[in-house]
Parts: structure tokens; sequence; C-alpha cells
């Protein structure tokens, strides 16, 4: 398992920013330290704090699963606003899922071969 340098602090910012960038209409996701919020006109209404399991050198498993975490819980606040299963319009809410391939985190929601969402890279710092 390759280990990495991460920052809690900067692994919150880039799924903030890459969640902000599919946010449903009326819905802003940020960072504030290691945590990721959800807000609606300007009032937090959940997110997650799990970046804060990954500091210093961690492994490519616990990127994963913080990954996976922060995105489940938007998606789960997402979910409850629309009250319908975000990213998808109908049926079941696509599962949640991200790998760190090559140093490079990659997250979505569905299946990996054909995802419903795919969010946009974010490249770790390998040492």
């Amino acid at each position: 398992m390759l280990l990495t340098d991460v920052s809690s602090h900067d692994l919150a910012r880039a799924i903030a920013s890459r969640l902000d960038a599919v946010a449903p209409r009326g819905l802003r996701v940020t960072d504030e330290g290691a945590s990721v919020r959800v807000l609606r006109g300007g009032a937090w209404i959940g997110g997650s704090a799990a970046p804060e399991i990954v500091t210093g050198r961690a492994d490519e498993r616990r990127v994963e699963t913080a990954a996976r975490a922060v995105i489940s819980g938007v998606q789960d606040v997402f979910a409850e606003v629309l009250a319908e299963p975000w990213p998808a319009s109908r049926g079941e809410m696509p599962a949640p899922d991200a790998r760190v391939e090559e140093g490079v985190l990659h997250a979505w929601f569905g299946s990996a071969e054909r995802p419903v969402l795919s969010l946009e890279p974010y490249e770790l710092s390998a040492r």
C-alpha cells in the first residue's frame, strides 16, 4: 500500500470543490478545516468530517475510506433536500465509491464500469 503525504484540509478542499461543481441548484459544498459542509442559502445543512482520518502520511486505503465517507454524506444531504436518489433522478441511489490509482484519487457514484457521475480526479503527493 503506497503511502501518500495528504493534508486532511487539502483533501477536504479538493473533494468539496469537486462536489460543489456538480451540486444541485441552490446548494453549495465548501470546506472548513478538515470538514466538508453543504450549505443552502448560506446555512449549514450537513456534511462530513471524514477527511480528519487522513493526516500526514496515509495509505491509499485510508484516503479511499475518507473520500467514500465524504461523498456518501454529501450525497445523503443532496438526496434528502431533493427527495430523489441523487445523482440519479429516480430508482435506486447510486453507491458512492473511491479508489486511488497511481497516486490519483478517483471518486464516483454507481459502478466503476458505468458510473452515474464521476468527480474530477485529484492527484495526491506520493512519497
